[in-house]
Protein backbone atom coordinates (compact mmCIF):
# COMPACT_ATOMS: atom_id res chain seq x y z
CA UNK A 1 0.00 0.00 0.00
CA UNK A 2 1.43 3.38 -1.03
CA UNK A 3 1.91 6.32 1.34
CA UNK A 4 3.37 9.79 1.47
CA UNK A 5 2.61 12.77 -0.73
CA UNK A 6 1.81 12.65 -4.42
CA UNK A 7 5.04 13.84 -6.04
CA UNK A 8 5.06 17.19 -7.79
CA UNK A 9 7.21 15.61 -10.50
CA UNK A 10 4.11 14.03 -12.00
CA UNK A 11 3.67 17.26 -13.96
CA UNK A 12 6.40 16.06 -16.32
CA UNK A 13 4.05 13.36 -17.68
CA UNK A 14 2.35 15.68 -20.15
CA UNK A 15 0.67 12.83 -22.06
CA UNK A 16 -0.68 11.09 -18.95
CA UNK A 17 -4.33 10.15 -19.57
CA UNK A 18 -5.20 7.86 -16.64
CA UNK A 19 -4.10 8.29 -13.02
CA UNK A 20 -5.66 5.69 -10.68
CA UNK A 21 -4.31 5.33 -7.15
CA UNK A 22 -7.39 4.33 -5.14
CA UNK A 23 -7.30 2.81 -1.63
CA UNK A 24 -3.78 3.75 -0.63
CA UNK A 25 -2.36 5.97 2.13
CA UNK A 26 -1.48 9.06 0.11
CA UNK A 27 -1.61 12.13 2.34
CA UNK A 28 -1.08 15.87 2.13
CA UNK A 29 -2.56 18.22 -0.43
CA UNK A 30 -3.11 17.56 -4.10
CA UNK A 31 -0.06 19.11 -5.77
CA UNK A 32 -0.92 22.14 -7.86
CA UNK A 33 1.36 20.67 -10.52
CA UNK A 34 -1.36 18.07 -11.14
CA UNK A 35 -3.39 20.78 -12.88
CA UNK A 36 -0.79 21.04 -15.64
CA UNK A 37 -1.78 17.69 -17.18
CA UNK A 38 -3.86 18.69 -20.24
CA UNK A 39 -4.52 15.11 -21.42
CA UNK A 40 -5.78 13.63 -18.15
CA UNK A 41 -8.90 11.50 -18.85
CA UNK A 42 -9.52 9.63 -15.61
CA UNK A 43 -8.33 10.83 -12.17
CA UNK A 44 -9.22 8.41 -9.37
CA UNK A 45 -7.69 9.00 -5.91
CA UNK A 46 -10.55 7.77 -3.73
CA UNK A 47 -9.90 5.98 -0.44
CA UNK A 48 -6.73 7.86 0.58
CA UNK A 49 -5.88 10.43 3.29
CA UNK A 50 -5.57 13.53 1.14
CA UNK A 51 -6.29 16.83 2.88
CA UNK A 52 -6.40 20.56 2.22
CA UNK A 53 -8.22 22.38 -0.55
CA UNK A 54 -8.54 21.40 -4.19
CA UNK A 55 -6.41 23.44 -6.60
CA UNK A 56 -8.53 26.15 -8.23
CA UNK A 57 -6.58 26.23 -11.51
CA UNK A 58 -8.05 23.07 -13.07
CA UNK A 59 -9.47 24.57 -16.25
CA UNK A 60 -6.75 22.78 -18.22
CA UNK A 61 -8.49 19.42 -17.57
CA UNK A 62 -10.65 19.85 -20.67
CA UNK A 63 -10.53 16.10 -21.48
CA UNK A 64 -11.40 14.88 -17.97
CA UNK A 65 -14.07 12.14 -18.15
CA UNK A 66 -14.15 10.86 -14.56
CA UNK A 67 -13.03 12.49 -11.28
CA UNK A 68 -13.24 10.40 -8.08
CA UNK A 69 -11.81 11.95 -4.89
CA UNK A 70 -14.24 10.32 -2.47
CA UNK A 71 -13.32 9.09 1.03
CA UNK A 72 -10.49 11.52 1.81
CA UNK A 73 -10.10 14.52 4.16
CA UNK A 74 -10.34 17.27 1.55
CA UNK A 75 -11.82 20.55 2.75
CA UNK A 76 -12.63 24.10 1.73
CA UNK A 77 -14.99 25.19 -1.05
CA UNK A 78 -15.60 23.14 -4.18
CA UNK A 79 -13.85 25.02 -7.02
CA UNK A 80 -16.23 26.70 -9.47
CA UNK A 81 -13.78 25.80 -12.25
CA UNK A 82 -15.04 22.20 -12.13
CA UNK A 83 -18.20 23.52 -13.77
CA UNK A 84 -16.20 24.40 -16.89
CA UNK A 85 -15.08 20.78 -17.48
CA UNK A 86 -17.68 19.96 -20.13
CA UNK A 87 -16.32 16.44 -20.82
CA UNK A 88 -16.91 15.36 -17.21
CA UNK A 89 -19.62 12.68 -16.79
CA UNK A 90 -18.52 11.06 -13.47
CA UNK A 91 -17.93 13.21 -10.37
CA UNK A 92 -17.65 11.76 -6.85
CA UNK A 93 -16.50 14.06 -4.00
CA UNK A 94 -18.40 12.23 -1.25
CA UNK A 95 -17.12 11.50 2.28
CA UNK A 96 -14.84 14.53 2.58
CA UNK A 97 -15.04 17.82 4.51
CA UNK A 98 -15.93 20.24 1.71
CA UNK A 99 -17.77 23.33 2.91
CA UNK A 100 -19.57 26.31 1.43
CA UNK A 101 -22.22 26.33 -1.27
CA UNK A 102 -22.51 24.09 -4.33
CA UNK A 103 -21.30 26.19 -7.29
CA UNK A 104 -24.16 27.20 -9.57
CA UNK A 105 -21.81 26.51 -12.48
CA UNK A 106 -22.58 22.81 -11.86
CA UNK A 107 -26.09 23.39 -13.25
CA UNK A 108 -24.69 23.10 -16.78
CA UNK A 109 -23.37 19.57 -16.21
CA UNK A 110 -24.69 16.49 -18.04
CA UNK A 111 -23.39 14.09 -15.38
CA UNK A 112 -24.29 10.41 -15.31
CA UNK A 113 -22.88 9.97 -11.80
CA UNK A 114 -22.83 12.85 -9.29
CA UNK A 115 -22.16 12.40 -5.55
CA UNK A 116 -21.48 15.14 -2.97
CA UNK A 117 -22.86 13.23 0.03
CA UNK A 118 -21.27 13.21 3.51
CA UNK A 119 -19.62 16.64 3.46
CA UNK A 120 -20.19 19.97 5.27
CA UNK A 121 -21.88 21.78 2.39
CA UNK A 122 -24.44 24.49 3.07
CA UNK A 123 -26.96 26.68 1.30
CA UNK A 124 -29.49 25.77 -1.34
CA UNK A 125 -29.04 23.00 -3.89
CA UNK A 126 -29.15 24.44 -7.46
CA UNK A 127 -32.62 23.88 -8.96
CA UNK A 128 -31.13 21.76 -11.76
CA UNK A 129 -30.40 19.01 -9.21
CA UNK A 130 -33.77 19.00 -7.42
CA UNK A 131 -34.83 15.83 -9.23
CA UNK A 132 -35.39 12.26 -8.08
CA UNK A 133 -32.32 10.92 -9.88
CA UNK A 134 -30.12 13.05 -7.61
CA UNK A 135 -31.94 12.12 -4.38
CA UNK A 136 -28.88 10.33 -2.96
CA UNK A 137 -26.28 12.82 -4.19
CA UNK A 138 -26.51 15.24 -1.25
CA UNK A 139 -27.16 13.06 1.82
CA UNK A 140 -25.43 13.83 5.15
CA UNK A 141 -24.89 17.53 4.51
CA UNK A 142 -26.78 18.93 7.50
CA UNK A 143 -26.75 22.54 6.30
CA UNK A 144 -27.99 21.88 2.77
CA UNK A 145 -31.60 22.58 1.89
CA UNK A 146 -33.76 21.93 -1.16
CA UNK A 147 -37.32 21.36 -2.28
CA UNK A 148 -36.94 17.58 -2.32
CA UNK A 149 -38.15 15.26 0.43
CA UNK A 150 -34.78 13.93 1.59
CA UNK A 151 -33.48 17.36 2.64
CA UNK A 152 -34.95 20.07 4.81
CA UNK A 153 -36.92 22.70 2.98
CA UNK A 154 -35.31 26.06 2.33
CA UNK A 155 -38.66 27.60 3.14
CA UNK A 156 -38.82 26.04 6.61
CA UNK A 157 -35.30 27.24 7.26
CA UNK A 158 -36.33 30.74 6.41
CA UNK A 159 -39.44 30.52 8.59
CA UNK A 160 -37.35 29.68 11.65
CA UNK A 161 -35.35 32.88 11.36
CA UNK A 162 -36.16 35.95 13.45
CA UNK A 163 -39.70 37.23 12.90
CA UNK A 164 -40.22 40.62 11.36
CA UNK A 165 -42.29 43.18 13.16
CA UNK A 166 -45.83 43.74 11.89
CA UNK A 167 -45.19 47.30 10.70
CA UNK A 168 -41.99 46.31 8.95
CA UNK A 169 -43.76 43.39 7.28
CA UNK A 170 -46.58 45.65 6.07
CA UNK A 171 -44.04 48.07 4.60
CA UNK A 172 -42.29 45.26 2.74
CA UNK A 173 -45.56 43.89 1.37
CA UNK A 174 -46.73 47.33 0.25
CA UNK A 175 -43.43 48.08 -1.42
CA UNK A 176 -43.37 44.67 -3.11
CA UNK A 177 -46.90 45.08 -4.46
CA UNK A 178 -46.12 48.54 -5.81
CA UNK A 179 -42.95 47.38 -7.53
CA UNK A 180 -44.74 44.30 -8.88
CA UNK A 181 -47.51 46.39 -10.42
CA UNK A 182 -44.97 48.67 -12.09
CA UNK A 183 -43.04 45.67 -13.43
CA UNK A 184 -46.22 44.01 -14.73
CA UNK A 185 -47.22 47.23 -16.49
CA UNK A 186 -43.79 47.58 -18.09
CA UNK A 187 -43.73 43.93 -19.16
CA UNK A 188 -47.23 44.22 -20.63
CA UNK A 189 -46.20 47.29 -22.61
CA UNK A 190 -43.02 45.61 -23.85
CA UNK A 191 -44.89 42.44 -24.87
CA UNK A 192 -47.41 44.45 -26.87
CA UNK A 193 -44.63 46.37 -28.56
CA UNK A 194 -42.72 43.15 -29.31
CA UNK A 195 -45.81 41.45 -30.73
CA UNK A 196 -46.40 44.37 -33.09
CA UNK A 197 -42.75 44.29 -34.16
CA UNK A 198 -42.67 40.49 -34.46
CA UNK A 199 -45.59 40.23 -36.86
CA UNK A 200 -44.11 39.30 -40.19
CA UNK A 201 -40.58 39.10 -38.77
CA UNK A 202 -38.39 36.13 -37.87
CA UNK A 203 -40.66 33.78 -35.86
CA UNK A 204 -39.46 30.28 -35.01
CA UNK A 205 -41.63 27.73 -36.77
CA UNK A 206 -42.25 24.14 -35.75
CA UNK A 207 -42.62 21.22 -38.12
CA UNK A 208 -44.27 17.96 -37.09
CA UNK A 209 -43.47 14.68 -38.86
CA UNK A 210 -46.02 11.96 -38.04
CA UNK A 211 -45.33 8.22 -37.98
CA UNK A 212 -48.66 7.05 -36.49
CA UNK A 213 -52.31 8.12 -36.57
CA UNK A 214 -53.28 10.39 -33.66
CA UNK A 215 -55.57 13.29 -32.87
CA UNK A 216 -53.22 15.95 -31.51
CA UNK A 217 -51.14 18.73 -33.04
CA UNK A 218 -47.76 20.23 -32.29
CA UNK A 219 -49.59 23.03 -30.47
CA UNK A 220 -51.15 20.48 -28.10
CA UNK A 221 -47.71 19.13 -27.28
CA UNK A 222 -45.91 22.45 -26.93
CA UNK A 223 -48.62 24.04 -24.81
CA UNK A 224 -48.82 21.08 -22.42
CA UNK A 225 -45.14 21.02 -21.44
CA UNK A 226 -44.71 22.24 -17.87
CA UNK A 227 -42.10 21.87 -15.16
CA UNK A 228 -44.49 19.92 -12.94
CA UNK A 229 -44.85 17.26 -15.65
CA UNK A 230 -41.09 16.61 -15.83
CA UNK A 231 -40.38 12.95 -15.02
CA UNK A 232 -36.72 12.64 -15.94
CA UNK A 233 -33.65 14.26 -17.41
CA UNK A 234 -30.19 13.22 -18.49
CA UNK A 235 -27.48 13.69 -21.07
CA UNK A 236 -29.90 13.30 -23.99
CA UNK A 237 -32.55 15.73 -22.75
CA UNK A 238 -35.65 16.11 -20.60
CA UNK A 239 -38.69 13.81 -20.56
CA UNK A 240 -42.22 15.00 -19.76
CA UNK A 241 -45.41 13.06 -18.99
CA UNK A 242 -48.06 14.92 -20.96
CA UNK A 243 -51.84 14.66 -21.36
CA UNK A 244 -52.53 15.73 -24.92
CA UNK A 245 -56.31 15.66 -25.44
CA UNK A 246 -59.64 15.71 -23.63
CA UNK A 247 -59.82 11.91 -23.58
CA UNK A 248 -56.88 11.88 -21.18
CA UNK A 249 -54.40 10.18 -23.53
CA UNK A 250 -50.91 10.28 -22.05
CA UNK A 251 -47.65 10.42 -24.02
CA UNK A 252 -43.99 10.84 -23.16
CA UNK A 253 -42.30 13.87 -24.70
CA UNK A 254 -38.51 13.99 -24.98
CA UNK A 255 -37.07 17.47 -25.51
CA UNK A 256 -33.58 16.79 -26.82
CA UNK A 257 -30.90 18.94 -25.26
CA UNK A 258 -29.25 21.34 -27.66
CA UNK A 259 -26.46 22.97 -25.72
CA UNK A 260 -24.88 23.68 -29.09
CA UNK A 261 -26.28 24.17 -32.56
CA UNK A 262 -26.35 20.96 -34.56
CA UNK A 263 -23.78 20.90 -37.31
CA UNK A 264 -24.78 20.28 -40.92
CA UNK A 265 -23.82 16.58 -40.79
CA UNK A 266 -25.74 16.01 -37.56
CA UNK A 267 -28.79 17.86 -38.85
CA UNK A 268 -28.86 15.69 -41.99
CA UNK A 269 -28.35 12.58 -39.87
CA UNK A 270 -31.22 13.51 -37.55
CA UNK A 271 -33.55 14.18 -40.47
CA UNK A 272 -32.54 10.88 -42.12
CA UNK A 273 -32.64 8.56 -39.10
CA UNK A 274 -35.67 9.70 -37.10
CA UNK A 275 -38.13 8.58 -39.84
CA UNK A 276 -36.42 5.17 -39.85
CA UNK A 277 -36.96 4.89 -36.10
CA UNK A 278 -40.56 6.06 -36.57
CA UNK A 279 -41.29 3.25 -39.03
CA UNK A 280 -40.15 0.50 -36.66
CA UNK A 281 -42.95 -1.74 -35.38
CA UNK A 282 -41.84 -4.15 -32.69
CA UNK A 283 -43.45 -5.21 -29.43
CA UNK A 284 -40.26 -4.57 -27.46
CA UNK A 285 -39.32 -1.17 -28.86
CA UNK A 286 -40.96 2.07 -27.79
CA UNK A 287 -43.27 3.27 -30.56
CA UNK A 288 -42.29 6.69 -31.88
CA UNK A 289 -45.45 8.70 -32.64
CA UNK A 290 -43.98 11.83 -34.17
CA UNK A 291 -41.06 14.23 -34.30
CA UNK A 292 -41.49 17.97 -33.80
CA UNK A 293 -38.53 20.08 -34.85
CA UNK A 294 -37.46 23.66 -35.28
CA UNK A 295 -34.16 25.26 -36.15
CA UNK A 296 -33.02 25.13 -32.53
CA UNK A 297 -34.92 22.26 -30.90
CA UNK A 298 -35.91 18.64 -31.46
CA UNK A 299 -38.85 16.92 -29.74
CA UNK A 300 -39.70 13.20 -29.91
CA UNK A 301 -43.15 11.98 -28.84
CA UNK A 302 -43.74 8.32 -27.97
CA UNK A 303 -46.09 6.19 -25.92
CA UNK A 304 -45.95 6.65 -22.16
CA UNK A 305 -44.73 3.66 -20.15
CA UNK A 306 -46.75 3.47 -16.92
CA UNK A 307 -44.14 1.54 -14.94
CA UNK A 308 -41.26 3.75 -16.07
CA UNK A 309 -37.78 2.19 -16.22
CA UNK A 310 -36.07 -1.01 -15.13
CA UNK A 311 -33.58 1.18 -13.25
CA UNK A 312 -36.41 2.48 -11.04
CA UNK A 313 -37.52 -1.03 -10.09
CA UNK A 314 -34.00 -2.34 -9.50
CA UNK A 315 -32.42 0.62 -7.75
CA UNK A 316 -35.26 2.93 -6.73
CA UNK A 317 -37.84 1.95 -4.15
CA UNK A 318 -36.95 -1.71 -4.85
CA UNK A 319 -38.89 -4.95 -4.76
CA UNK A 320 -42.32 -4.31 -3.24
CA UNK A 321 -43.47 -1.12 -4.91
CA UNK A 322 -46.88 -0.27 -6.22
CA UNK A 323 -47.57 -0.25 -9.92
CA UNK A 324 -48.84 3.11 -11.19
CA UNK A 325 -52.22 1.71 -12.22
CA UNK A 326 -52.65 -0.87 -9.46
CA UNK A 327 -53.34 -0.64 -5.78
CA UNK A 328 -51.63 -3.97 -5.14
CA UNK A 329 -47.93 -4.36 -4.51
CA UNK A 330 -45.81 -5.88 -7.27
CA UNK A 331 -42.99 -8.17 -6.16
CA UNK A 332 -40.08 -7.72 -8.56
CA UNK A 333 -39.10 -11.39 -8.39
CA UNK A 334 -36.81 -13.50 -10.58
CA UNK A 335 -39.40 -14.71 -13.16
CA UNK A 336 -40.36 -11.08 -13.83
CA UNK A 337 -36.71 -10.08 -14.22
CA UNK A 338 -36.04 -12.98 -16.61
CA UNK A 339 -39.01 -11.98 -18.78
CA UNK A 340 -37.75 -8.38 -18.91
CA UNK A 341 -34.29 -9.60 -19.99
CA UNK A 342 -35.81 -11.73 -22.76
CA UNK A 343 -37.96 -8.84 -23.99
CA UNK A 344 -34.98 -6.48 -24.10
CA UNK A 345 -32.96 -9.10 -26.00
CA UNK A 346 -35.76 -9.43 -28.57
CA UNK A 347 -35.79 -5.69 -29.19
CA UNK A 348 -32.01 -5.46 -29.56
CA UNK A 349 -31.88 -8.56 -31.78
CA UNK A 350 -34.48 -7.03 -34.10
CA UNK A 351 -32.50 -3.81 -34.46
CA UNK A 352 -29.19 -5.64 -34.98
CA UNK A 353 -30.29 -8.43 -37.33
CA UNK A 354 -33.79 -7.97 -38.79
CA UNK A 355 -33.50 -4.56 -40.43
CA UNK A 356 -32.01 -4.00 -43.88
CA UNK A 357 -29.69 -1.47 -42.26
CA UNK A 358 -28.90 -2.38 -38.63
CA UNK A 359 -29.34 0.27 -35.96
CA UNK A 360 -27.00 0.23 -32.95
CA UNK A 361 -28.37 1.64 -29.71
CA UNK A 362 -25.08 3.00 -28.29
CA UNK A 363 -26.55 3.54 -24.80
CA UNK A 364 -28.11 0.27 -23.60
CA UNK A 365 -28.78 0.60 -19.86
CA UNK A 366 -31.49 -0.19 -17.33
CA UNK A 367 -32.79 3.40 -17.50
CA UNK A 368 -33.46 2.98 -21.25
CA UNK A 369 -35.39 -0.27 -20.70
CA UNK A 370 -38.97 0.83 -20.05
CA UNK A 371 -41.94 -1.16 -18.72
CA UNK A 372 -45.57 -0.72 -19.71
CA UNK A 373 -48.60 -1.33 -17.48
CA UNK A 374 -48.23 -5.11 -17.93
CA UNK A 375 -44.45 -5.01 -17.38
CA UNK A 376 -43.74 -5.74 -21.04
CA UNK A 377 -40.27 -4.58 -22.03
CA UNK A 378 -39.86 -1.55 -24.32
CA UNK A 379 -36.41 -0.27 -25.32
CA UNK A 380 -36.15 3.51 -25.69
CA UNK A 381 -33.72 6.06 -27.12
CA UNK A 382 -32.35 4.02 -30.04
CA UNK A 383 -29.67 6.00 -31.84
CA UNK A 384 -29.95 9.17 -29.73
CA UNK A 385 -26.40 8.85 -28.41
CA UNK A 386 -25.10 8.97 -31.98
CA UNK A 387 -27.35 11.85 -33.03
CA UNK A 388 -26.22 13.94 -30.08
CA UNK A 389 -22.49 13.33 -30.57
CA UNK A 390 -20.48 16.11 -32.19
CA UNK A 391 -18.67 15.96 -35.52
CA UNK A 392 -20.00 12.67 -36.84
CA UNK A 393 -18.54 12.10 -40.26
CA UNK A 394 -19.31 8.46 -41.03
CA UNK A 395 -22.62 6.89 -39.93
CA UNK A 396 -20.67 4.02 -38.37
CA UNK A 397 -17.95 6.16 -36.78
CA UNK A 398 -17.98 7.86 -33.39
CA UNK A 399 -15.56 10.67 -32.54
CA UNK A 400 -16.70 10.92 -28.91
CA UNK A 401 -17.66 8.34 -26.31
CA UNK A 402 -21.36 7.53 -26.35
CA UNK A 403 -22.93 5.62 -23.53
CA UNK A 404 -23.13 5.65 -19.75
CA UNK A 405 -20.36 5.04 -17.24
CA UNK A 406 -20.53 1.42 -16.08
CA UNK A 407 -22.10 0.16 -19.31
CA UNK A 408 -19.29 1.22 -21.69
CA UNK A 409 -17.14 -1.62 -23.06
CA UNK A 410 -13.60 -1.04 -21.72
CA UNK A 411 -11.67 -1.81 -24.93
CA UNK A 412 -7.96 -2.56 -24.77
CA UNK A 413 -5.48 -1.88 -22.00
CA UNK A 414 -3.38 1.25 -22.27
CA UNK A 415 0.02 0.22 -23.68
CA UNK A 416 2.65 -0.17 -20.99
CA UNK A 417 4.74 2.59 -22.59
CA UNK A 418 1.88 5.04 -22.02
CA UNK A 419 0.81 3.73 -18.61
CA UNK A 420 1.61 5.39 -15.33
CA UNK A 421 4.69 3.41 -14.28
CA UNK A 422 5.99 5.93 -11.78
CA UNK A 423 8.62 3.71 -10.14
CA UNK A 424 10.70 3.79 -13.31
CA UNK A 425 9.82 7.26 -14.58
CA UNK A 426 10.44 9.27 -11.41
CA UNK A 427 13.50 8.20 -9.38
CA UNK A 428 12.33 10.07 -6.30
CA UNK A 429 9.34 7.75 -6.05
CA UNK A 430 11.56 4.67 -6.25
CA UNK A 431 13.12 5.65 -2.90
CA UNK A 432 9.74 5.42 -1.21
CA UNK A 433 7.73 2.83 -3.14
CA UNK A 434 8.78 -0.53 -4.52
CA UNK A 435 6.18 -0.71 -7.25
CA UNK A 436 3.77 1.88 -8.54
CA UNK A 437 1.62 0.63 -11.40
CA UNK A 438 -1.74 2.05 -12.42
CA UNK A 439 -3.61 0.07 -15.06
CA UNK A 440 -6.69 1.14 -16.96
CA UNK A 441 -8.33 0.59 -20.33
CA UNK A 442 -9.37 2.89 -23.12
CA UNK A 443 -13.12 2.61 -23.82
CA UNK A 444 -13.87 0.54 -26.90
CA UNK A 445 -15.56 3.51 -28.64
CA UNK A 446 -12.44 5.64 -28.26
CA UNK A 447 -9.99 2.88 -29.16
CA UNK A 448 -11.70 1.62 -32.32
CA UNK A 449 -13.62 4.81 -33.24
CA UNK A 450 -16.33 2.40 -34.38
CA UNK A 451 -19.76 1.76 -32.92
CA UNK A 452 -20.49 -1.94 -33.50
CA UNK A 453 -23.04 -4.50 -32.34
CA UNK A 454 -20.66 -6.12 -29.86
CA UNK A 455 -20.58 -2.91 -27.81
CA UNK A 456 -24.33 -3.25 -27.37
CA UNK A 457 -23.90 -6.89 -26.30
CA UNK A 458 -21.45 -5.76 -23.59
CA UNK A 459 -23.92 -3.20 -22.24
CA UNK A 460 -26.71 -5.80 -22.26
CA UNK A 461 -24.42 -8.13 -20.31
CA UNK A 462 -24.09 -5.44 -17.64
CA UNK A 463 -27.91 -5.24 -17.48
CA UNK A 464 -28.03 -9.02 -16.86
CA UNK A 465 -25.55 -8.60 -14.00
CA UNK A 466 -27.79 -5.87 -12.57
CA UNK A 467 -30.80 -8.20 -12.74
CA UNK A 468 -28.93 -11.06 -11.06
CA UNK A 469 -27.14 -9.08 -8.33
CA UNK A 470 -29.37 -6.05 -7.73
CA UNK A 471 -26.27 -3.83 -7.84
CA UNK A 472 -25.90 -0.62 -9.85
CA UNK A 473 -23.82 -0.74 -13.03
CA UNK A 474 -21.36 1.90 -11.86
CA UNK A 475 -21.00 0.50 -8.35
CA UNK A 476 -20.03 -3.16 -8.03
CA UNK A 477 -18.39 -2.10 -4.79
CA UNK A 478 -16.75 1.12 -3.59
CA UNK A 479 -13.85 0.91 -6.01
CA UNK A 480 -14.96 -0.66 -9.30
CA UNK A 481 -17.95 -0.91 -11.60
CA UNK A 482 -20.28 -3.90 -11.62
CA UNK A 483 -18.64 -5.80 -14.50
CA UNK A 484 -15.17 -5.42 -12.98
CA UNK A 485 -16.46 -6.53 -9.59
CA UNK A 486 -18.27 -9.57 -11.04
CA UNK A 487 -15.18 -10.71 -12.94
CA UNK A 488 -13.02 -10.29 -9.83
CA UNK A 489 -15.54 -12.18 -7.69
CA UNK A 490 -15.61 -15.05 -10.19
CA UNK A 491 -11.85 -15.02 -10.74
CA UNK A 492 -11.15 -15.33 -7.01
CA UNK A 493 -13.20 -18.53 -6.92
CA UNK A 494 -15.86 -17.13 -4.61
CA UNK A 495 -19.33 -18.62 -4.54
CA UNK A 496 -21.60 -17.08 -7.17
CA UNK A 497 -24.51 -17.41 -4.73
CA UNK A 498 -22.82 -14.78 -2.53
CA UNK A 499 -23.02 -12.30 -5.43
CA UNK A 500 -26.73 -12.77 -6.14
CA UNK A 501 -29.51 -10.46 -5.00
CA UNK A 502 -30.40 -11.96 -1.64
CA UNK A 503 -33.76 -10.18 -1.50
CA UNK A 504 -35.22 -12.36 -4.26
CA UNK A 505 -33.22 -15.58 -3.87
CA UNK A 506 -35.39 -18.67 -3.74
CA UNK A 507 -34.18 -22.25 -4.01
CA UNK A 508 -36.30 -22.92 -7.09
CA UNK A 509 -34.70 -20.00 -8.99
CA UNK A 510 -31.12 -20.37 -7.75
CA UNK A 511 -29.83 -22.29 -10.77
CA UNK A 512 -31.35 -19.79 -13.22
CA UNK A 513 -29.86 -16.83 -11.34
CA UNK A 514 -26.41 -18.45 -11.28
CA UNK A 515 -26.67 -19.13 -15.02
CA UNK A 516 -27.69 -15.52 -15.67
CA UNK A 517 -24.69 -14.28 -13.68
CA UNK A 518 -22.38 -16.48 -15.78
CA UNK A 519 -24.00 -15.25 -19.01
CA UNK A 520 -23.48 -11.68 -17.84
CA UNK A 521 -19.79 -12.46 -17.38
CA UNK A 522 -19.54 -14.06 -20.82
CA UNK A 523 -21.22 -11.10 -22.52
CA UNK A 524 -19.04 -8.53 -20.74
CA UNK A 525 -15.87 -10.20 -21.99
CA UNK A 526 -13.13 -7.69 -22.66
CA UNK A 527 -12.49 -9.10 -26.15
CA UNK A 528 -15.35 -8.27 -28.57
CA UNK A 529 -14.75 -11.52 -30.45
CA UNK A 530 -15.62 -13.49 -27.29
CA UNK A 531 -19.08 -11.93 -27.08
CA UNK A 532 -21.95 -13.57 -28.97
CA UNK A 533 -24.28 -11.77 -31.35
CA UNK A 534 -27.66 -10.55 -30.08
CA UNK A 535 -29.30 -13.32 -32.11
CA UNK A 536 -27.26 -15.89 -30.18
CA UNK A 537 -28.02 -14.05 -26.93
CA UNK A 538 -31.75 -14.27 -27.63
CA UNK A 539 -31.58 -17.99 -28.47
CA UNK A 540 -29.83 -18.68 -25.16
CA UNK A 541 -32.31 -16.64 -23.11
CA UNK A 542 -35.36 -18.03 -24.93
CA UNK A 543 -34.41 -21.53 -23.77
CA UNK A 544 -34.71 -20.32 -20.16
CA UNK A 545 -38.03 -18.51 -20.44
CA UNK A 546 -41.58 -19.48 -21.48
CA UNK A 547 -41.63 -20.50 -25.13
CA UNK A 548 -43.26 -17.88 -27.35
CA UNK A 549 -42.75 -16.49 -30.80
CA UNK A 550 -40.80 -13.38 -31.56
CA UNK A 551 -42.90 -10.24 -31.75
CA UNK A 552 -42.31 -8.09 -34.76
Amino acid sequence: MLSGSIPAGISSLLHLSVFKASNNLFSGELPVELTSLPSIYILSLDGNQLSGQLPHDIVSWKSLFALDLSTNHLSGPIPKAIGSLHSLVFLDLSENQFSGEIPHEFSHFGLNTFNLSSNNLSGEIPPAFEKWEYENSFLNNSNLCANIEILKSCYSKASNSSKLSTNYLVMIISFTLTVSLVIVFLIFSMVQKYQRWDQGSNVETWKMTSFQKFDFTESNILSSLAQNSLIGSGGSGKVYRTIINYSGEVVAVKWISNNWKLGQNLEKQFVAEVPILGMIRHANIVKLLCCISSESSKILVHGYMENQSLDRWLHGKKRAVSSVDSASDIIFDWPMRLQIAIGAARGLCYMHHDLSRPIIHRDVKSRNILLDSEFNTKIADFGLAKMLAKQVEDPETMSVVAGTFGYIAPGKDIPESQNVLLCFLIPMILKTYQTVVFLSAIPEYVYTRKANKKIGVYSFGVVLLELATGRKANRGNEHMNLAQWAWQHFGEGKSIVEALDEEIMEECFMEEMITMFKLGLMWTSKAPSDRPSMREVLLILDRRGPQQGHAT
